[in-house]
């Protein structure tokens, strides 16, 4: 047998701990069980973004167990967001009068995180 590629759209979860994770059945759902979060929300509130150039993805957070199979140009792009996104919040801080909701850099991590970069 050969392993296939993961598609996009898939999603495989794992436990920080030891990696497995594992369904029982119950009659019960329980949403703290898993609960699936937009991929560019992690992109971008999940901590340092750790990009891999040779083309095995990104890692996200402190430790890099976030895993993500992506372009690095994704992740290049991601974090000159996350940094024009300080530089705005940075300037909103020393003019509170500033609006910032109607930035190009904000209107574009909204619409990246509601539409999932679609």
């Amino acid at each position: 047998t050969v392993e296939r590629e993961k598609e996009a759209k898939e999603i495989k979860y794992i436990t920080k701990d030891d990696g497995k994770l594992m369904a029982m059945a119950t009659s019960k759902t329980f949403i703290r069980d898993g609960t699936e979060v937009p991929s560019y929300a992690i992109l971008f509130f999940g901590g340092h973004i750790d990009v891999d150039h040779l083309g095995r993805g990104l890692r996200v957070g402190e430790d890099g167990w976030i895993k993500f199979r992506s372009w690095a140009r994704i992740g290049v792009l991601v974090n000159q967001l996350k940094r024009l996104l300080q530089l705005e919040l940075a300037i909103k801080i020393e003019e509170p009068d500033l609006d910032v909701s109607s930035s190009d850099v904000a209107h574009t991590i909204i619409t990246l995180i509601t539409n999932d970069g679609v």
